[in-house]
């Protein structure tokens, strides 16, 4: 008895009994605003150390940022004079001009374009720029071609009647000169043989499938047909040798007959000249 009254002293401290409600009102300020204080050192570490985990994602001071592709604007006007000098080599010459050559006419083109009142600060073209310029255009061209036309009552074709604004004006004959600049040289790309024909186009454009369906469908018989005139039986080739070889040997014959009719004739005028005395001997 004496030894379990002993632990309930030494269980019932003062500094273990219960905090009541109102015991955090009781702290005074300055032990809460170093618990504050001590909470926000604690997060600024924790934040801190997981900076450092982190790799940096700023850009290092050595390193060079990488620049955007900015897209050119160049002039209609320069666009106008590359493609007509172009166009004009292709119609003089019947063929496209090389590397070197464009390059010459993109320089003289550059030289007209500021002779007319270009702005030295607009870009240039260079080769490649160009060539994608002319595959620009042409797609352009191609899609405005097959744009439906507006259709009235009974499918008539109704053409679109609009009255054109100077603006828009200039417009269609810009576009009505690069037309015409496109087929100059696509007709040169044609004659260079660098346009395939129409039906070998077709056969380009047609899905992989269908060729191979085609294949599939292609009759045995004809197949068949195909292979034997490609490769003649053995029996057959045998008896076209030894016709070639007779006939051969007949001409070889004729040849040898007539060759020894031409020895005989002239061993004969030989003989009567060795007989007959030279008629300008003198005596």
């Amino acid at each position: 008895m004496e030894a379990t009254r002993e632990e309930e002293d030494e269980l019932d401290l003062p500094w273990k009994a219960a905090l009541d409600v109102d015991a955090f009102a009781k702290l005074s300020e300055a032990d809460l605003g170093y618990a504050t204080h001590a909470a926000a050192a604690s997060m600024g570490l924790e934040s801190n150390q997981r900076q450092e985990e982190t790799p940096s994602q700023h850009p290092r001071p050595g390193a060079t940022p990488t620049q955007r592709f900015k897209r050119k604007n160049f002039s209609k006007l320069l666009q106008l004079l590359c493609l007509q000098r172009y166009a004009l080599y292709a119609r003089d010459y019947c063929r496209l001009p090389d590397k070197q050559e464009t390059q010459q006419l993109l320089q003289q083109s550059y030289l007209q374009f500021l002779k007319e009142g270009g702005a030295p600060d607009e870009p240039r073209f260079t080769y490649e720029e160009f060539l994608k310029l002319i595959r620009n255009r042409r797609r352009e061209i191609n899609v405005r071609a097959q744009r439906p036309l507006k259709r009235g009552k009974e499918d008539q074709v109704v053409p679109k009647k609009t009255a054109l604004t100077p603006a828009k004006k200039k417009l269609h004959e810009e576009h009505a000169k690069i037309r015409e600049f496109i087929e100059i040289i696509d007709r040169a790309r044609e004659q260079a043989g660098l346009i395939p024909d129409a039906q070998q186009q077709n056969r380009l454009l047609k899905p992989q499938h269908s060729s191979a369906v085609e294949m599939v469908m292609v009759p045995p018989s004809q197949m068949m047909v195909g292979l034997t005139t490609l490769q003649p039986e053995p029996m057959e080739q045998m008896e076209a040798i030894l016709q070639i070889h007779q006939e051969t040997r007949e001409v070889q014959r004729e040849i040898a007959v007539r060759l020894r009719s031409i020895s005989r004739v002239i061993r004969q005028h030989e003989g009567h000249g060795d007989l007959e005395e030279p008629s300008s001997a003198s005596v």
